[in-house]
């Protein structure tokens, strides 16, 4: 079991899984290996995103799905037993939060990533 007290899930601007997802067919054959295996886990934020943002343009869907990913993502986790006992007994929190990428240093409460980004901005 994991001996975490928080689980914080990310999501950034301009992600190309997000992009991969909301540009991958829904039916027909697939050819991104492992990677559709890992996208089948957000198909419900994109099936959101499909009907609440249908006739926009890809490039706002993404971003719309890029939000939408965090709650499906953190619904996800409710799927392990050890998640659902540890937000029960109060030993674990869930997190999630979405960043603009390169632009904006991501904090978490006392968490900061900024350092991430530095090799990048400088």
């Amino acid at each position: 079991m994991m001996q975490v007290e928080q689980i914080i899930v990310i999501g950034h601007s301009r992600c190309g899984g997000i992009k991969g997802l909301m540009t991958f067919p829904d039916k027909g054959p697939h050819t991104t290996d492992f990677i559709e295996d890992w996208l089948k886990v957000c198909l419900p934020a994109k099936s959101k995103v499909i009907a609440e943002h249908g006739s926009a343009s890809v490039d706002d869907q993404c971003v719309h799905c890029e939000k939408e990913a965090v709650n499906t993502s953190l619904a996800h986790l409710l799927t392990y037993p050890f998640v659902r006992e540890g937000l029960v007994k109060k030993t674990l929190a869930l997190k999630g939060d979405t960043t603009i990428w390169l632009t904006a240093p991501l904090s978490c409460g006392n968490l900061s990533l900024a350092f991430l980004l530095q090799p990048w901005l400088d």
